[in-house]
């Protein structure tokens, strides 16, 4: 091949990549941009030698720790019950001249409904000092009624705690605000009430944590330290909080701890205890081996970076695209150009430059996500070195291309192997086709959220999908919540209602499994009902020249299609058709279960369900089957009252409870004398 072409070839591959993944590799962030960011701010640190910026710090936190809990003074209290000790806590914080208190705990809980005037005192010092006081919220966790109260009903007094992971976990951001369900005025969030209260300018967005150190070297105080030296040295308490924000959260190593971008800062190891009368000292890190920091201190450090003007931006998108396109053009030059142990070597150089220049751009407040062009130069790379192989291997691409997005992997292999069993266009097969529908998903659809129901229905459809896949079967399309499979079809398969039963069989198994354990768990889920029919379809791409669809038409699909809302009549699980039974019957234990006559069919259907697998079958399956059988003969026979006392004694089996019920009604009132048993449907 020549230069030239492969050239043309290389650039139609890159622009693959910026096109139809632009919005992801170019215009936005790729996955491991948070783990490259989060290592370049300890980067930065290392080489600023990790030394705290901007004087003394604006914001400090009081810590309810394991060591405060265990004091005398507090150990006999629940922390449901600490209301007065929040109580003395703000009128030493506010007796030092703190600027702003703000409690990231959710105070939901009033003791007043116990003992009368018990959070007196808390509700004295909430009124007393409101105007320098912020409460935490969730969205759905409002502090007790006694307390909002105290601090007049008025919403500059609460901000919103939550905060919401990147897609890997790690916290990185703090929202401003939250805008609300109803479309009113958004809420602020905790870090967002504290500025307004602190009457600084806020952040417009969302505030980007770049600590320079370990989070936990913000100024932190044990609250049983506070406390103490409230009496002792009140002078050393307005040393430690004059003119500061103040936090108070928790600091135990159980509950509420978040990995943050600053997870891979040195902790630091703490003060020395100060000496008496007052024991106030700094705190070191709550767990210095963990990686992981209590959630107080990213609303602290937001607030922080905020009143330091210590924010980080994001280069702008056309910056972005730029170093992307141009660590492509690079990396298609030394793909084509250079032998690849030599490429190799280049590669990791540029690579890490690449880093090297988003850690020298975070020292300028500016964060370049370097992930898009590290994709884009090492991508470029790799398919420089493939094109001459994909030129020569097209045929085989285009069948993988046809096929890969809807076929099983199996199917896939098997017809890139043997391209002569693939034929596109009409083709008259014998194929298996199976239509599984979920059923309860319009009730279930009324008692759950639309993402949770999205969320059911698809772990549902993979348990169905899962198993037409292990047994070479095709998965057609999905409609809403059913599943339509195919076994047979693109690649032949001799065994195709063989593979056909034994999918349903497992899926509707691995269904009633899921839908147990759902229950045990107290939580939603789904049955199943399958139909499959076996015969004669016209198999083949459907659709236009630049839109089309492999599926099969014609009566075998449509009585499938038919069959699959019969176990809802029948309450059992899966339904076969006569053809499917006289191809698995040496192979399966099959019991016989009506015959029905379907809207628009031409003749009656004999319906099978199939129990087990022949060398699976238990004494019970066989028995139970025996016992139907006698009883649907007794039934034909005119013999209903006999039917009916045999079916009766099956009722807990669905079928069984159907029949006696049918058979019960025609003890009733008997059918005319030209009656065939044969049972007409009205519906599908």
């Amino acid at each position: 091949m020549r230069l030239s072409s492969r050239v043309a070839a290389l650039t139609l591959a890159v622009c693959g990549l910026t096109g139809a993944g632009g919005s992801y590799l170019v215009g936005g962030r790729v996955a491991f941009d948070g783990l490259l960011y989060d290592a370049a701010l300890a980067a930065r640190a290392a080489f600023a030698g990790n030394e705290e910026s901007g004087g003394r710090s604006p914001v400090t936190v009081v810590a309810l720790d394991s060591r405060s809990l265990g004091a005398p003074e507090l150990v006999r209290y629940p922390r449901a019950l600490f209301a007065p000790i929040w109580g003395q806590l703000i009128e030493a914080l506010s007796s030092a001249g703190a600027k702003v208190i703000a409690f990231d705990l959710l105070l939901s809980y009033s003791a007043n409904q116990f003992q009368r005037d018990f959070d007196r005192p808390f509700l004295k010092a909430l009124a007393r000092h409101r105007h320098r006081l912020v409460l935490g919220r969730s969205a759905g966790t409002l502090p007790a009624r006694p307390y909002l109260g105290a601090l007049r009903f008025d919403p500059a007094t609460l901000g919103l705690v939550e905060l919401a992971p990147d897609g890997d976990g790690v916290y990185r951001r703090v929202p401003m605000s939250f805008e609300t369900a109803d479309g009113r005025q958004p809420e602020h969030s905790l870090s967002a009430a504290v500025l307004a209260r602190a009457g600084a300018a806020q952040a417009t967005t969302d505030v980007l944590l770049a600590p320079k150190r370990h989070l936990e070297t913000i100024p932190t105080y044990s609250l049983i330290d506070v406390l103490r030296c409230a009496n002792t040295a009140p002078e050393v308490l307005a040393e430690a909080f004059r003119d500061r924000i103040v936090f108070i959260g928790s600091t135990l190593p159980e509950e509420d701890r978040k990995l943050s971008s600053g997870r891979f800062l040195r902790a630091n190891a703490g003060a020395t205890q100060r000496g008496e009368p007052c024991p106030l000292r700094p705190l070191g890190a709550s767990a210095p081996r963990s990686r992981t920091v209590p959630g107080v201190f990213i609303h602290a450090a937001a607030v922080e970076a905020v009143l330091r003007g210590d924010l980080v931006r994001e280069a702008p998108m056309p910056q972005r695209t730029v170093v992307a396109g141009v660590s492509a053009l690079g990396g298609a030059a030394i793909g084509l150009g250079l032998m690849p142990w030599v490429a190799i070597a280049l590669a990791i150089t540029v690579g890490i430059s690449l880093w090297a220049a988003e850690v020298g751009m975070l020292s300028q407040q500016i964060w370049m996500p370097m992930g898009p062009a590290l994709i884009m130069f090492f991508g470029s790379i790799f398919v420089s070195y493939i094109v001459r192989y994909l030129v020569e291997d097209r045929r085989r691409r285009n069948i993988q291309h046809a096929f890969g997005h809807y076929l099983a992997p199996a199917v896939v292999d098997r017809l890139m192997t043997s391209p002569e069993a693939l034929k596109l266009g009409g083709d008259e097969r014998d194929i298996t086709v199976m239509f599984a529908d979920l059923s309860g998903f319009t009730a279930l659809s009324t008692r759950v959220s639309a993402e949770a129901l999205v969320t059911i229905t698809n772990q549902y459809l993979e348990l169905i999908v899962a198993e037409v896949d292990a047994t070479s079967g095709y998965v057609d399309k999905f409609i809403g919540d059913a599943v339509m499979a195919i076994w047979g079809a693109p690649a032949p398969d001799l065994h195709h209602a063989r593979h056909g039963v034994r999918a349903a069989l497992r899926a509707a198994a691995s269904v009633r499994r899921e839908k147990d354990r759902a229950a045990a768990r107290g939580d939603e889920g789904f049955g199943v009902k399958i139909g499959l029919y076996s015969g004669a379809a016209v198999v083949g791409n459907v659709g236009s020249e630049k839109r089309y669809n492999y599926t099969a038409v014609g009566e075998t699909v449509n009585l499938a299609a038919r069959l699959e809302s019969m176990p809802g009549i029948y309450r059992c699980d899966i339904v076969v058709g006569p053809t499917t039974a006289t191809m698995v019957g040496d192979e399966f234990l099959l019991r016989e279960i009506d015959r029905v006559a379907v809207k628009g069919g031409s003749a009656p259907i004999t319906l099978y369900e199939p129990v087990a697998e022949l060398s699976e079958a238990t004494d019970e399956h066989h028995a139970l089957t025996r016992r139907y059988v006698e009883a649907l003969g007794l039934y034909r026979a005119r013999r209903f009252a006999e039917a009916w006392e045999a079916w009766k004694a099956q009722a807990a089996d669905g079928p069984s409870a159907v029949m006696a019920e049918r058979a019960r009604r025609y003890v009733e009132s008997p059918p005319p004398e030209d009656w065939d048993a044969v049972f007409a449907l009205t519906g599908k």
